[in-house]
């Protein structure tokens, strides 16, 4: 049987005529499943976290159709990773996740690869902690101009007037716009492996990439794999707002790497500190503001079918 966990907010609603066309073809072809639709903030974290803690110690496919941030919830609320395999359908406006799996758009399509079960990955599930939060991710987590900027698109009436335009990933680039003009900077240290230290000026944001995307395309690590044990680190400093723009197209291909304001490390423990709170992140969801944030990988992998 197929476990679905369903999120019909995603992509203002989108999301839900997506269901509507799986739950039809589910039922064509006669397959086994059961759906459950989340309400609200955390719901996928709940369900996940009771689907697998009545089916433990069985194998179990998991199901997920919403965005990057639902399968962050569901990461979340997974205890234990073993014996559970999980499928997505892509329903968000960002769509990084399906991106780096090569996932299809089409959600038909999607269905058929989870149902056709040919390929897996064992992919690592990212971990990031703060004073007040811990949540587990399979994009990015990160703290500073793009985290801003995700704050900012979770609750932005543009975001959902683009979503029904089929516009949804032009909101991180118009929103980035309008977080570069509040931009204020401040000097921060990143701690690779709790030995390596590495002081930065007047950090402008700093992403932990468990994939290649972050923000809806924007390819921030062209050296990450989410199967390599490993974090990899995009950190800009001490950059001025005009180089900023100037930047952003050019890390949409991946190009901004060699800039010298831009730093590229990689660790499987990152730890974050800035002389006032940043806005932060897992997978495009807040994780409220903090000064101080460490990043990891869970000691279990996640298989994944691809």
């Amino acid at each position: 049987m197929l476990h679905f966990i369903v999120n019909p907010a995603a992509s203002t609603g989108n999301s839900l005529r997506k269901w509507q066309l799986i739950e039809d073809e589910l039922k064509r072809r006669g397959t086994v499943y059961r759906a459950r639709l989340t309400e609200g903030a955390r719901d996928a974290e709940r369900l996940a976290d009771r689907i697998t803690s009545e089916n433990r110690g069985k194998d179990i496919t998991l199901v997920i159709l919403g965005g990057d941030g639902t399968v962050s919830e569901v990461l979340t609320g997974i205890r234990d990773y073993s014996g559970v395999t999980l499928g997505y359908v892509p329903a968000g406006s960002g769509g990084d996740l399906a991106r780096t799996l090569g996932l299809s758009k089409s959600p038909l399509k999607a269905l058929d690869t989870i149902l056709r079960r040919e390929s897996f990955i064992e992919m690592d599930v990212g971990r990031i902690e703060t004073e007040n939060t811990i949540r587990n991710f399979a994009v990015s987590a990160g703290m500073g101009f793009d985290a801003a900027v995700c704050h900012e698109a979770l609750h932005s009436s543009l975001k959902k007037k683009l979503n029904r335009i089929k516009l949804g990933k032009l909101t991180y680039g118009l929103i980035a716009l309008k977080q570069l003009a509040r931009l204020k900077p401040s000097d921060a240290e990143i701690i690779l492996e709790d030995e390596k230290k590495l002081s930065l000026k007047k950090l402008i944001f700093a992403a932990a990439m468990n994939g290649q995307y972050e923000g809806g395309g924007f390819r921030f690590s062209p050296e990450a794999e989410n199967t390599d044990g490993y974090l990899n680190v995009c950190a800009a400093e001490s950059v001025s707002k005009p180089v900023i723009l100037l930047l952003l197209p050019l890390a949409l291909l991946g190009k901004h790497t060699g800039f010298k304001c831009i730093k590229s490390l990689r660790a499987k423990k990152i730890r974050i500190v800035t002389e006032f709170p940043y806005a932060v992140h897992a997978d495009g969801e807040s994780c409220g503001i903090s000064r101080d944030i460490t990043v990891n990988l869970e000691p279990e992998k996640i298989r994944f079918i691809v």
